[in-house]
């Protein structure tokens, strides 16, 4: 049997997948074998597949050797159980799906903001997406420092997340329940 490409439903995934497409084009149109295995993984089976190994594995990617007809699958050492085999035509086919939950998204946001370079660049992000309705002000610290405080209404989720994920080092972002005007202790969480 062909090797497989085992996809683990993370970021890397997206890296793997982008390689395998770099060495193999036609992996685009191929026609799949999917397993789908009881920890969750699953790997991917196609002749295309073959030849951009060598590359797949120097660059870390986790490819099975061997996938039989029957039974599990070999990873490392372990043999991992098969929940479904599927058959699929082309790679976005194949690739598995995954359940996005919806966030409600916040009536009302404060982004708190330490250093000047942090908030330009919150600031031009919000320009750029035509947000010109922020409200900016300047908090003062005991020490004299100051931290620069942005309010919005009805902020891109993305960027809330972003911020609130720490991709963003100097920022913080308080969420309000209900709009800030109307609510005497508004802040539901503190990311």
């Amino acid at each position: 049997m062909a090797p497989g490409l085992r996809l683990r439903g993370n970021a890397a995934d997206v890296v793997a997948l982008s390689d395998l497409l770099t060495a193999a084009p036609s992996s685009m149109v191929a026609h799949y074998r999917v397993y789908r295995l009881v920890d969750g993984s699953t790997v991917l089976l196609a002749d295309t597949i073959e030849p951009a190994v060598a590359m797949l594995r120097q660059r870390g990617h986790d490819v099975v050797d061997d996938v039989p007809e029957t039974g599990g699958v070999m990873v490392g050492n372990d043999l991992v159980a098969v929940d479904q085999v599927l058959m699929a035509k082309g790679l976005l086919a194949a690739i598995p799906t995954q359940t996005v939950t919806e966030t409600a998204l916040p009536e009302e946001v404060l982004f708190v903001v330490d250093g000047d370079d942090v908030c330009t660049r919150l600031l031009e992000t919000l320009l750029l997406l035509g947000r010109d309705d922020a409200m900016v002000g300047r908090l003062v610290k005991a020490q004299g420092s100051s931290m620069t405080v942005v309010r919005l209404r009805r902020p891109p989720w993305w960027l809330v997340s972003r911020v609130s994920d720490g991709d963003e080092a100097g920022i913080w972002v308080l969420v309000a329940e209900r709009s800030l005007s109307f609510c005497s202790n508004p802040w539901l969480q503190r990311i």
